[in-house]
C-alpha cells in the first residue's frame, strides 16, 4: 500500500545555485522535522537520472533553436541577452512548478554547474511528482548586462528575488516550506545557433 507520509527534500536548490570555484555558493539546510523522513536532492547531490543539457555554443555552434522562444530573446545584443536570463527564469519557474525539467535543460549548456543542479532537483522532483508552489521566482530587477567579449559572450548581471514556497506533494500535502529572499546573481550567455545559450549561472551576493 502507498504511504502518504510526506518526504523531505534535503537542500532544495530553490536558493543556492552552485558555482564555478571563486564564486560565492550557499548550500542551504532545508527546514522541518520529523525523525523517519528521507532526504532527496541537494545541490552537490546528483539526482536519479543524469539530466541532459544541451551543449554548449563550442560543442554545437549550430544547436536548434528550441520551440516556443519569443522574439525578444533571440536578438543578438546585450539586451537580447538580458531578455535571454530572464526567459529562462521564468522556464524555471514553470519547471519547478509542473514538473519538466527540460524547460531549463534545453537552453542550458552542458558546462553551466549551476544549470545542472537546478536540472537535477526540478528533474528529481518531478520523478516524486512533486511540484513547487506558487512560482519560486519573482521578474528580474537591476538587470545590467555586459560585453560581448571575444568569444561573443555576454556577462548579465541581476537580483534575484524569490517567493516563499511550499514543496507539494502528489497528494496535495505540504512537504517542505522555504522562505524567500534576495541574491545577486551572474549568468553568462552565449550564442547558440540563432539564440542564446546559458553557459553559466552563480551567486554573487547575498
Amino acid at each position: 500500500m502507498r504511504s502518504r507520509t510526506p518526504h523531505l527534500v534535503a537542500g532544495l536548490v530553490l536558493t543556492a545555485v552552485v558555482g564555478v570555484a571563486g564564486c560565492t555558493t550557499d548550500e542551504p539546510t532545508a527546514t522541518g522535522s520529523g525523525s523517519s523522513r528521507t532526504t532527496a536532492a541537494s545541490p552537490s547531490g546528483a539526482a536519479s537520472a543524469s539530466p541532459s543539457l544541451t551543449s554548449s555554443p563550442t560543442e554545437s555552434a549550430g544547436s536548434a533553436t528550441p520551440d516556443g522562444l519569443p522574439s525578444t530573446v533571440l536578438d543578438d545584443t546585450p539586451a537580447g541577452a538580458a531578455a535571454f536570463v530572464a526567459f529562462w527564469f521564468e522556464r524555471a519557474n514553470l519547471a519547478f512548478t509542473t514538473g519538466t525539467p527540460d524547460a531549463i535543460a534545453e537552453l542550458s549548456a552542458s558546462s553551466c554547474a549551476g544549470c545542472a543542479a537546478l536540472v537535477a532537483n526540478s528533474s528529481e522532483l518531478a520523478r516524486r511528482k512533486w511540484t513547487v508552489q506558487p512560482s519560486p521566482y519573482q521578474p528580474l530587477t537591476e538587470v545590467a548586462a555586459s560585453g560581448p567579449d571575444g568569444e561573443g559572450r555576454v556577462t548579465v548581471t541581476f537580483t534575484l528575488r524569490e517567493n516563499d514556497t511550499k514543496v507539494m506533494n502528489d497528494f496535495r500535502e505540504v512537504v517542505e516550506t522555504r522562505p524567500g529572499q534576495s541574491t545577486r546573481r551572474t549568468a553568462v550567455v552565449g550564442r547558440a545557433g540563432s539564440s542564446w545559450i546559458l553557459n553559466e549561472l552563480t551567486t554573487t551576493s547575498r
